[in-house]
């Protein structure tokens, strides 16, 4: 009947000193000592588990410091992902335009002229997107195309194509695009499209063709 579990031989010796022929008070101690065996084994089990827990786990305050960098991480990562958004959106006014000056440069030599819509130069390109709309005019001398922001948070960029003479008669066809310096569409149109004349005006930059 007395069996060792975990440290109670006190019980079990205490159950054989008392051990009598009345059936009913053995009944009774027998009874008494699996109740505290039970309790003791329960005690045991969650002493065992909140031992475990405490050594394997975290305190409050190293899942504070965990919360704390994970915020860090999170707040960085959020501002390079806004920092990113805009340029992307600009990324597109760029490219559209410099298809834009590569399209007009080969409708001059077809047709003597600047083409005044983007229809005209059968490239595939919308007039306008959800960023940007493409307005473009054209003549004999210049072709541009205006990208106007939808975003007042985006910049606004210009393409201007020029065909002149150089020194020595020779038609020359040149491009440049510009892009305002802060946030805002470029106002004051190029006049030239000639690179290196500071034909973007002040307050804008030159980006090449």
């Amino acid at each position: 009947m007395c069996k060792r579990f975990l440290n109670i031989n006190f019980i079990c010796s205490l159950l054989l000193k008392f051990r009598t022929s009345n059936r009913v008070k053995q009944a009774q101690i027998y009874s008494l000592y699996l109740t505290m065996k039970s309790r003791l084994l329960l005690t045991y089990q969650y002493l065992s588990i909140r031992n475990r827990s405490n050594s394997t786990g975290f305190t409050i305050i190293e899942l504070m410091v965990v919360i704390i960098i994970l915020g860090i991480l999170t707040a960085i990562g959020m501002k390079t992902i806004l920092n990113e958004v805009p340029k992307a959106k600009q990324a597109e006014a760029k490219s559209t335009i410099a298809h834009v000056n590569a399209a007009q440069s080969t409708y001059w030599l077809t047709h003597g002229s600047f083409a005044n819509a983007m229809s005209g130069l059968s490239i595939g390109l919308p007039s306008s997107t959800t960023n940007y709309t493409y307005n473009i005019s054209g003549d004999i001398t210049l072709g541009i195309v205006n990208a106007t922001a939808v975003d007042t948070m985006l910049k606004g960029y210009v393409g201007v194509v020029e065909r002149y003479a150089d020194a020595n008669q020779q038609s020359i066809i040149s491009a440049i695009i510009c892009e305002s310096a802060t946030a805002g569409n470029i106002t004051s149109l190029p006049t030239s499209g000639r690179p290196g004349t500071n034909a973007c005006g002040s307050g804008n930059v030159e980006l090449g063709q």
